[in-house]
Order: C-alpha cells, then sequence, then structure tokens
C-alpha cells in the first residue's frame, strides 16, 4: 500500500469512516476526519481510535483499505396535515 492511497481514502469528502486493514489481519477504525496523520517521510500514519488510543502503524504494513459508502436510509419525517 501507498501513502498516496491511504490519504486519499482518508481525505475525501464528505467524510467516510474508514477500516484500515493490515498484512496480519488487525483492523484499525478511523471514525473522525481529524482521526489521522502521516510522518513526513510517509511510512507511518498515526490513528486516533474509537476508544482514544493512538495507534502507529507501517504503510507498508497495510492491506486493504474500506470505506463505508453509503449511509443507512434515513426514516423519512411525515408532514403535518
Amino acid at each position: 500500500m501507498k501513502l498516496a492511497d491511504v490519504m486519499a481514502a482518508y481525505r475525501h469528502r464528505p467524510f467516510r469512516p474508514l477500516v484500515l486493514r493490515t498484512k496480519s489481519g488487525q483492523e484499525y477504525k478511523i471514525t473522525h476526519p481529524e482521526g489521522m496523520t502521516a510522518s513526513h517521510d510517509g511510512e507511518i500514519v498515526g490513528m486516533i481510535l474509537p476508544d482514544h488510543d493512538f495507534v502507529l502503524i507501517e504503510v507498508a504494513a497495510i492491506k486493504e483499505i474500506v470505506a463505508r459508502t453509503s449511509r443507512k436510509p434515513r426514516a423519512r419525517r411525515e408532514e403535518p396535515e
């Protein structure tokens, strides 16, 4: 995986929550648009996880990026008569 691929998914607007899957099978959820950063050399990404832990992983260890592509339909409000 390349940093450009990771950042393209992360910077998509409107923001979509992401799951980064590593080659070892670990999954990291990014649920907030300010929840990830990258090192200057592009080899490491840092993430704030939903439980507020901070994790650093090597970009080369990322196997797959899964982005939520659609939202659940919202219930429509009925118009008053």
